[in-house]
């Protein structure tokens, strides 16, 4: 396993996986790095869906680009061209896993849930495995939408949907991104 450092460091969105399955240590051990995260005031109000079901992965998937089409035909153009350039027509680019973050609507819940995602990611990271964070899928579970799919990745009535990572092993290799020391601030 890779330490912290490293795994920051090193890690990059992974958007090609292979068709293989994670191993139950790798999914035990993915469940305590979402759990280990800190929420507000220890509140525990998320759920985490661990969604290794590609139907559902599927109907996800599907909802995402109508949704798109619907929405904004131009920018739909812009998206199908996207994912073409990148040699799928899945948001989850064939990870075999997807962890789908949700929660309880309250002031705190969004924050715990992008510390949590993170954990995911390095804990992803440190296994040897590649991950991408995907918050375009939020348009499937608008509370709004009496057609929302919250009910299919197990959330409560009342939970509403934060973030999810596509988790797998790497098919692909890239850099990380490079770092903008314009982005620090020093106050002394």
């Amino acid at each position: 396993m890779k330490d912290v450092l490293s795994a920051q460091q090193n890690r990059f969105s992974t958007r090609k996986f292979q068709d293989k399955p994670l191993s139950n240590f790798e999914l035990e051990t993915l469940e305590t790095a979402a759990l280990n995260a800190p929420t507000a005031m220890n509140r525990q109000e998320l759920r985490f869906s661990f969604v290794q079901n590609q139907d559902i992965l599927s109907q996800i998937n599907q909802k995402v680009y109508q949704d798109m089409e619907d929405r904004d035909p131009e920018a739909y153009r812009d998206f199908l061209k996207r994912m073409a350039e990148r040699g799928t027509d899945s948001v989850f680019y064939g990870a075999p896993l997807v962890v789908m973050i949700s929660g309880t609507p309250d002031q705190y819940s969004a924050v715990n849930a992008g510390i949590a995602v993170q954990n995911l990611a390095l804990a992803a990271e440190s296994l040897g495995l590649g991950s991408c964070i995907i918050g375009m899928i939020r348009v499937c579970f608008q509370p709004q939408d009496k057609d929302n799919l919250l009910a299919l990745i197990g959330a409560e009535k009342d939970n509403v949907f934060h973030i999810s990572i596509a988790i797998g092993y790497k098919a692909t290799e890239k850099e990380p991104h490079s770092y903008n020391y314009d982005n620090i601030i020093h106050l002394y």
